[in-house]
């Protein structure tokens, strides 16, 4: 037995750095009287299982990005004493189309979560060519420790966006400022291209 501190009411020092993740511990107290009596609580049993925590760094929350989109969602996690992480994944929707990442493409139908590279400090790689233009998505990363205890980190939202620049175009034939007579070709020809995100429909 342990003296606490204070008597009618009483405590004892117990730190997290000296208890052990996903161990589970008994307390049993004894009190002693003026006359030397002794009285005996009863046992009370519990579990330590500090939750891992883990956070998205990039992108930040409700921000629209473009052309400096930097094609790698990174983070942090971190564990509770003796424990250490093991996994962080991470579950990315585009909400546009209500499509999730399997980590080729926004393809499933339902939430998946993708493996990050790292533990403590983590990242997942997604390219600004697997992005849509105005579309947006959600994402959210999961941490599980060495005891296998899971949590989530809280959603984080972002949109895609390149600005829409107008298709170009040229004409080829005939040649500005030119007269042409036996030798006209009979076709009037040209280029166009489009802008970015966009395709040349007529």
């Amino acid at each position: 037995f342990v003296a606490a501190t204070g008597n009618t009411t009483w405590m004892l020092a117990m730190p997290a750095n000296d208890l052990t993740s996903s161990d589970t511990y008994k307390v049993v107290v004894e009190a002693t009287d003026s006359l030397g009596k002794v009285g005996t609580s009863s046992t009370v049993t519990f579990a330590y299982m500090p939750q891992p925590t883990v956070t998205i760094t990039y992108p930040v929350d409700s921000t629209t990005y473009s052309a400096d989109w930097n094609g790698t969602i990174p983070g942090t996690a971190s564990a509770g004493p003796g424990a250490t992480i093991s996994s962080v994944s991470l579950a990315i929707e585009d909400t546009t189309t209500k499509q999730w990442w399997n980590g080729t493409s926004f393809s499933d139908a339902t939430q998946t979560f993708v493996k990050a590279t790292g533990t403590t400090t983590w990242y997942l790689p997604l390219g600004a060519g697997s992005l849509t233009s105005d579309d947006s998505y959600a994402l959210v990363a999961g941490a599980t420790d060495s005891a296998g205890n899971v949590a989530t980190s809280a959603s984080v939202t972002f949109t895609y966006s390149i600005p829409e620049s107008p298709p170009t175009v040229t004409i080829t034939y005939p040649v500005d400022g030119t007269t042409y007579g036996a030798d006209w070709s009979g076709t009037i020809t040209g280029a166009a291209s489009a802008g970015a995100g966009t395709t040349i429909a007529s």
